[in-house]
């Protein structure tokens, strides 16, 4: 299932996006998301960033229990693989900062680039992935050390590929989609065709 999230929009495609069905905000405390994120390994789980009032979490989507007024600012969500998944949230002008728990939040170590503007986590490997002025960096150690990925122009957006670790793709401040095939040493255009 594939969840579209942002401001006043919540939807569910269950056929690879080529429709969309309206999903309800249950109890959830507004509609002003700033940062959704679906558990990689629990689907029917879902965060919420709502501007100016934090996290909350659902089990439902229908439910939503509040987790952490911390993440009140940031402007992207992820969350890590695994059965105790980590949760990471950036905030502009702040950085990256990561919990284990989505209550109880610190500072990334060293996250690159406090202007960053876009956050993913590799759903299987948990790599975490930042994208900002300078580009792209990569984390293995989740978020405690920081590598600058080959693409030299600013990025908006990064995302990783689930079905392919060694997949990126990049969204460049003028929108051009740049995609690597061999996890960010080198990038090309998408529309290549390579």
């Amino acid at each position: 299932m594939l969840v579209l999230a942002g401001h006043g929009v919540l939807k569910t495609s269950r056929d690879g996006g080529t429709s969309w069905q309206p999903a309800t905000f249950g109890n959830l405390a507004s509609t002003d998301l700033h940062g959704f994120a679906v558990s990689p390994d629990a689907p029917s789980v879902w965060y919420a960033n709502i501007a100016g009032l934090g996290l909350y979490r659902t089990g439902d989507g229908r439910n939503w229990q509040v987790m952490s007024p911390d993440t009140a600012n940031a402007t992207a969500l992820a969350v890590g693989p695994g059965q105790s998944p980590r949760l990471y949230a950036l905030i502009p002008g702040e950085g990256l900062i990561v919990s284990a728990d989505g209550i109880n939040w610190q500072r990334a170590g060293r996250a690159p680039a406090a202007a960053a503007s876009g956050l993913d986590v590799d759903p299987v490997s948990g790599d975490v992935y930042l994208a900002g002025p300078g580009g792209v960096w990569r984390s293995g150690d989740r978020g405690r050390s920081w590598a600058h990925l080959g693409l030299k122009e600013g990025a908006l957006l990064v995302a990783a590929d689930p079905a392919d670790e060694a997949r990126l793709y990049a969204v460049s401040e003028d929108g051009r989609v740049d995609r690597s095939l061999d996890g960010g040493q080198t990038w090309h255009w998408a529309g290549e065709g390579n």
